[in-house]
């Protein structure tokens, strides 16, 4: 069952750690895409940002991010989408996906 959660003290190293790479050597920018620190520092200095772990079955799976202005209260853009090396190919990020999207 995927569940969503805001990045918080409890879940932020954890969420920090989910990487694409399968190596499992995490970077800074891994190809075209921010590490999710960045994503969270960056949420830090702007208030539309708001960075989420996606889990599933109470694991931690991944990380998205969806900015919302304030003047827009309806409308929310993801600007950050990733699932674990560990977790991909197995239908989850198609899950988490139509979960963000309908609830």
């Amino acid at each position: 069952m995927i569940r969503i959660k805001a990045v918080d003290a409890q879940n932020i190293l954890d969420v920090c750690k989910l990487m694409t790479n399968k190596n499992g050597i995490g970077t800074t920018m891994e190809g075209d895409f921010c590490c999710n620190a960045i994503s969270i520092a960056e949420a830090k200095y702007n208030s539309e940002m708001h960075p989420n772990a996606i889990y599933n079955n109470n694991v931690l799976i991944g990380f998205f991010m969806y900015q919302r202005a304030e003047n827009q209260a309806d409308t929310a853009t993801i600007c950050r989408f990733m699932i674990d090396y560990q977790f991909q190919h197995k239908g989850l990020g198609k899950k988490a996906f139509e979960y963000i999207l309908w609830g």
